[in-house]
């Protein structure tokens, strides 16, 4: 058995869940790929950790050429990843219902082509991995139709049918594709929201469930239990039932 360590690219590892999670598979003694936009936070992170390896990685999933340089400089390192983990993303809402195309643009671009541009460039890279896995971290919300989130929620819903869709046509070139889709958690980016949010959970505890859910080769990872059984609940409703919980949501 080889004892070479796990060799990990996490994207959005400047902050929240990423950076939780670059942290964990430190700790762990994976060579982790710590991928993001601030070269002076990632910087950080890996001395935080050292002596575990954790190797800054400035990426902007928005610009293909930027994950395609990431991805060379990756070959040239290791030559090959284990693990993918996508959790660089961001979330804008919908006000009064204006549908202003620059945010659906904007939500679009990061959050479903900036998947598309890490998928691109990092396949070969998976190919040559030991039992390679890529993850792609989606969202709870598009389990119901919230107010607001017509934008976020669209993009995040694409990205979950790329990632169910994908898993059976790379599933005979080895690798496979997984998809995380969390409820709230404690972030940068969710501290914006200005609304309840049920069942919030620190980000280290997000970034453990994760992890085991990894451990056990889970293709779906959802959490919390109690959001999800929920929304669930919601589903199954007469969709008269389900427009009036939703209005009740609208500010």
């Amino acid at each position: 058995m080889s004892t070479q360590p796990l060799r990990v690219l996490i994207t959005g590892a400047s902050s929240g869940i990423g950076e939780a999670l670059a942290e964990g598979y430190a700790r762990r003694g994976a060579r982790v790929f710590a991928a993001g936009r601030s070269q002076d936070k990632l910087q950080l992170l890996a001395a935080r950790l050292a002596p575990a390896t954790v190797i800054p990685l400035i990426m902007d999933v928005t610009d293909e050429t930027s994950v395609a340089a990431a991805a060379s400089r990756m070959g040239a390192d290791t030559g090959a990843l284990d693990l993918v983990i996508h959790a660089a993303g961001d979330c804008r809402y919908i006000d009064d219902g204006a549908l202003e195309p620059t945010v659906m643009r904007a939500m679009l671009e990061t959050n479903v082509m900036g998947a598309v541009h890490l998928l691109t460039s990092m396949r070969p890279l998976l190919a040559a991995g030991r039992d390679p896995w890529i993850y792609l971290v989606s969202s709870a919300a598009i389990h119901f139709p919230f107010p607001r989130a017509e934008a976020y929620g669209a993009s995040k819903a694409a990205l979950s049918y790329l990632a169910r869709s994908l898993r059976t046509d790379w599933e005979p070139y080895g690798i496979s594709v997984g998809l995380i889709e969390p409820g709230f958690v404690d972030t940068p980016l969710t501290r914006r929201n200005d609304f309840a949010m049920p069942t919030l959970l620190p980000v280290a505890d997000a970034a453990a469930r994760i992890m085991r859910g990894i451990d056990h080769k889970r293709y779906e990872i959802r959490f919390p239990l109690r959001l999800m059984a929920m929304l669930r609940w919601l589903q199954h409703l007469p969709l008269t039932v389900q427009r009036a919980a939703a209005r009740r949501m609208r500010r």
